[in-house]
């Protein structure tokens, strides 16, 4: 009988793994938001999350919820881009990053209230933007409970 080798399993990098994973997440919420993939921003999207501390899918839903994904969209309040922040910079990864900078800034004035964060994203404490931020955070649940 010949002597049969055992392969060892190749190694599997963790840290990729979880990207790649998360990429995934990424692009499913776009495409269940939208019907297609904005692939050119699942990088911005993922490097903002982790920068951040920010679920990306939450992002993808703000921004879907800001602006559907158009770089160009201007507010009747002039606020631009992306994630409609104040300044528009032209560039679709620093805007996300900007959106994302300024989520988690409210993030912490709420103290992790999500809700009450996005609805300072909205802007303000008001009924209006409460109705906006609950509505974009129920679109995050769904979104979520589907891809998990």
């Amino acid at each position: 009988m010949g002597s049969t080798s055992i392969q060892s399993a190749p190694e599997i990098k963790t840290v990729d793994t979880i990207e790649n994973i998360e990429k995934i997440k990424i692009a499913t919420s776009m495409m269940k938001l939208t019907g297609k993939v904005h692939s050119s921003l699942i990088p911005a999207f993922l490097k903002a999350g982790q920068i951040y501390s920010i679920d990306p899918v939450l992002l993808v839903v703000l921004c879907y919820t800001e602006s559907t994904f158009d770089p160009n969209a201007i507010s009747k309040k002039n606020y631009k881009g992306l994630m409609q922040t104040p300044h528009k910079t032209g560039y679709t990864d620093i805007d996300i990053m900007y959106g994302a900078r300024i989520l988690k800034e409210k993030m912490d004035v709420a103290n992790g209230d999500k809700i009450k964060a996005l609805a300072l994203y909205k802007g303000g404490l008001n009924n209006e933007a409460f109705k906006q931020a609950t509505k974009t955070y129920d679109i995050y649940r769904k979104v979520k409970n589907s891809i998990i």
